[in-house]
């Protein structure tokens, strides 16, 4: 694709030089357009693909990076002034880096969503379709605003299952630490104890002496691991390598494997609705939403269904462990042209279940853990005194 050095003017009257990548000089002066440009003179050359700079944005301020172009290009400001004025007054110094980064490819021609995909690293596959699609439009500050509200939710997501996880998290973490103590510490000087006093151990103390002894010759190896995940990249090479089997495991268990897949299922759809009210055809609205969920393979199963002429909610319910009544809700939407609309429905309604559900499990998690802290603390107390009370029976018969 041929690049286009050209001169246009804002609607001010300042003259704006800058490249463009475009098919030709029509296609140019309608990009220039949507950026609230007049196209004056261009010239047409070959030019090296666009060095820009790489900025990877925490999930929170990619939010509020949404939500600032929302509200400045609802408020009339163009594209390139947007990102200058997120520039100047962002509170992050990863936000004005990103907004000034934008910004030069803006000024060189780059649409806002090829700029993007350029500039920012680990983007949600949604982001960029939404706003390739607002340029499209003409409604960039729509785009915004559904991301926006797309990302706070997303936030809002991890918020609640942090908090439902922190009490189970704390209590095993307490038990870890427990035994671990009891099983590096304690156990060995009791056990120095009973081999100088001749003891005779009952079955229950040998299995602790055993596996007192297997921790701390596995420590070592423990350790190792411990830093070796300490990368993320080498973290993340594990994870893509026991991840299946891991998430295969999860979903085994009664209530956490429907819990794991209510929660993919309601980001496959929010991703889905987000996607198609922002105008991305349904096939890539699939494809984006199917690696949001982190459930690739769902793509090809919807297409094959789609292309085939199939309905969305037909191809819906063929994905494993699919929620019925979402597909039901999809089902509805297509039958009165509101498809968008039932599809973040049934996110919502998933939603409320994934809520319902999380909090029965806790309900019966947390006695359920202390239950079994108690159990394991009182079994190793039992294991260790059981052979002292021998000794003690033993003296007394001596005397």
């Amino acid at each position: 694709m041929p690049t286009f050095e050209y001169v246009a003017r804002d609607a001010s009257g300042r003259a704006v030089r800058g490249r463009a990548q475009a098919q030709d000089r029509r296609e140019l002066a309608a990009l220039l357009r949507r950026q609230g440009l007049f196209l004056t003179s261009v010239d047409a050359h070959e030019d090296s693909p666009s060095s820009a700079v790489r900025v990877s944005l925490r999930a929170r301020e990619l939010a509020e990076f949404a939500h600032h172009m929302a509200t400045l290009l609802g408020a009339g400001l163009t594209v390139f002034a947007a990102l200058q004025a997120v520039e100047e007054h962002s509170d992050t110094e990863d936000l004005r880096r990103l907004a000034r980064a934008l910004r030069e490819e803006v000024e060189r021609g780059s649409a806002l969503s090829a700029a993007l995909d350029r500039v920012c690293r680990g983007l949600p596959p949604v982001f960029v379709g939404v706003v390739q699609s607002g340029e499209a439009t003409g409604r960039l500050d729509a785009a915004f605003q559904r991301l926006s509200a797309h990302l706070e939710r997303e936030l809002e997501f991890r918020r609640k299952v942090r908090d439902a996880l922190a009490y189970p998290a704390v209590v095993l973490a307490a038990a870890a630490v427990v035994v671990g103590v009891f099983l590096v510490y304690v156990v060995p000087a009791f056990e120095r104890v009973y081999r100088s006093a001749g003891a005779s151990l009952p079955p229950l103390t040998q299995a602790l002496l055993a596996t007192s002894a297997a921790v701390r010759s596995a420590l070592p190896g423990l350790a190792g691991v411990g830093v070796f995940f300490a990368w993320p990249a080498l973290r993340q090479a594990g994870w893509a390598l026991l991840g299946p089997a891991v998430t295969r495991w999860v979903e085994g268990l009664p209530a956490v494997g429907a819990l794991v897949r209510t929660a993919r299922a309601g980001r496959f759809l929010h991703a889905l609705g987000a996607g198609l009210t922002g105008g991305v055809p349904l096939l890539t609205a699939v494809d984006v939403a199917a690696r949001a969920a982190g459930w690739p393979a769902w793509s090809a199963v919807c297409r094959a269904r789609l292309e085939g002429g199939g309905r969305l909610s037909d191809s819906l319910r063929l994905l494993p462990g699919f929620p019925p009544l979402a597909s039901r809700f999809v089902g509805l939407g297509e039958e009165s042209g509101r498809v968008a609309d039932m599809v973040l429905e049934a996110a919502r309604l998933l939603d409320r279940e994934f809520e319902q559900r999380v909090r029965r499990l806790l309900a019966g998690l947390e006695p359920a853990l202390t239950i079994a802290l108690a159990v394991v603390v009182g079994g190793i107390l039992a294991a260790l005194y059981m052979p002292i009370f021998g000794l003690g029976r033993a003296v007394l018969r001596g005397q």
